[in-house]
């Protein structure tokens, strides 16, 4: 085949596929909810929790360099509940925790600042229902 040809098969080919990827409907943008627990005057964000339903996915910011940690805390409704810790220290990364739970269930989310793994909630932010299905806000 000669050069020519080829080019404008290419070309051909690169118009179809741009056609293509123009009339296919965009993908909808993941769907989440965040709490974010303040200090007592409300002046200040100490910590941030985040449920993603593609992949039931918490995520956990420290967001004040106060000495405790951010963890964001879960339970559904059917029975299930965890604590996703983030021991890294103020802005330093965002940590994920993958769960597998049902898609027809409730996860109720809440982030408190803790002293340590184990130590006494120093302060938590309101909860949050969230439908694991869809993302929405119960």
């Amino acid at each position: 085949m000669g050069f020519l040809k080829r080019l404008t098969l290419a070309a051909s080919s690169a118009a179809v596929l741009a056609t293509g990827l123009a009339a296919s409907p965009a993908s909808a943008a993941p769907v989440y909810q965040c709490v974010t627990v303040w200090s007592e005057d409300g002046g200040t964000a100490l910590g941030e929790a985040c449920f993603y339903h593609y992949g039931d996915m918490v995520t956990v910011r420290d967001l004040y360099a106060g000495g405790a940690r951010a963890v964001g805390v879960w339970k559904t409704n059917y029975g299930r509940s965890g604590e996703c810790h983030n021991a890294y220290g103020a802005n330093d990364r965002t940590v994920s925790c993958n769960y597998n739970m049902k898609e027809t269930g409730i996860v109720t989310l809440s982030v408190c600042v803790r002293e340590g793994a184990n130590g006494k909630n120093l302060l938590c932010s309101g909860s949050r229902s969230i439908h694991i299905g869809t993302g929405e806000r119960v």
